[in-house]
């Protein structure tokens, strides 16, 4: 009966890890971590450094950048777990007395201009997401968010929100008690500071898990043939075996390379046929201009002298 229940422990672990995609913590024993199956998400917990950096949001996406090439993840709710699996809450515990970083920032305000008791402001997560949070005005200086800021003071909301907008963007984070979650902090984000951060990632599709030679204890990733990386995260090589495309492109490239060079070559021989016609038409100006500077010729008759004949005169004197 052991043995039965030891195998069927295996098999359902088996199963599991088959139907689970590989993410990095499976690669690595230094961080916690799971797969998200709603989110089709890797989700890590890692400790903040401040090596080169003085805000913790800074710190946790370089954090995240090194550790699984991913970013912070913004956790939002309106129950105790923040949107956060129990497993994680769970292992959050073992941390009380810390404070959590949130991946979702308040990046500006938008006002309503029809209704003065109502405007929205703008969350941002590190992916690039905006989701719009509405604000309603409950008081002279007090507002009241619903479902987004759970466990924010209302006064913490009125100070941020509406006395200084002009420390935007704020970054939250929040306590860890031995129960889970506490209390959450808005704090302008170049100032935050916070101890922990979740850091989520997409699956290592182009990854498979080997044990490393020189430590058995050790996996890491052998990469298809077209990625490269830790993770094989970096995309080496764009061009299938059967692609099409590229040798049109090339093509089209060498063509439009002949025939610019056809081009230029042409206009480089009507610009030389050209210079040699007006260093022509200038040497031609140039001569009859030195023919106008020379004096003109004087054509003289010639003058005959006609010779007495010494017969005539002889006769004449007779």
């Amino acid at each position: 009966m052991f043995y039965r229940t030891l195998l069927f422990a295996v098999l359902i672990q088996a199963v599991m890890r088959a139907s689970s995609e590989l993410c990095p913590h499976d690669l690595s024993r230094d961080f916690y971590g799971y797969y998200d199956d709603d989110e089709k998400m890797c989700v890590s917990l890692h400790e903040i450094e401040y090596t080169d950096f003085t805000s913790s949001y800074t710190a946790a996406m370089h954090k995240c950048y090194m550790a699984v090439y991913g970013n912070v993840k913004g956790f939002l709710g309106n129950d105790s777990t923040y949107g956060l699996t129990k497993h994680m809450i769970k292992k959050l515990q073992s941390y009380s007395g810390m404070h959590l970083l949130n991946g979702m920032r308040i990046a500006r305000k938008l006002l309503i201009y029809s209704d003065y008791k109502v405007f929205n402001v703008v969350g941002r997560f590190t992916n690039g997401t905006d989701i719009l949070i509405p604000v309603r005005r409950t008081g002279s200086e007090t507002f009241a968010v619903k479902d987004y800021f759970l466990g924010i003071d209302e006064e913490q909301v009125s100070l941020r929100l509406y006395k200084r907008v002009n420390e935007y963007p704020y970054c939250m984070k929040t306590e860890i008690t031995h129960l889970g979650l506490g209390n959450s902090y808005m704090r302008p984000c170049d100032i935050i500071k916070a101890d922990l951060v979740i850091c989520e990632v997409e699956p290592l599709i182009h990854c498979t898990p080997v044990t490393d030679k020189n430590n058995s204890l050790v996996k890491k990733c052998e990469c298809s043939k077209e990625y490269a990386g830790r993770f094989c995260e970096q995309r080496i090589d764009y061009a299938s075996h059967f692609d099409f495309v590229t040798p049109m492109i090339y093509s089209a490239a060498v063509g439009s390379a002949v025939a610019i060079l056809v081009f230029c070559g042409f206009f480089i021989f009507k610009q030389y046929k050209k210079w040699i016609q007006q260093r022509q038409a200038l040497k031609t100006k140039n001569k009859m201009k030195q023919a106008a500077k020379m004096p003109t010729p004087v054509v003289v008759a010639p003058f005959y002298v006609r010779r007495r004949d010494k017969r005539a005169s002889a006769f004449k004197k007779a």
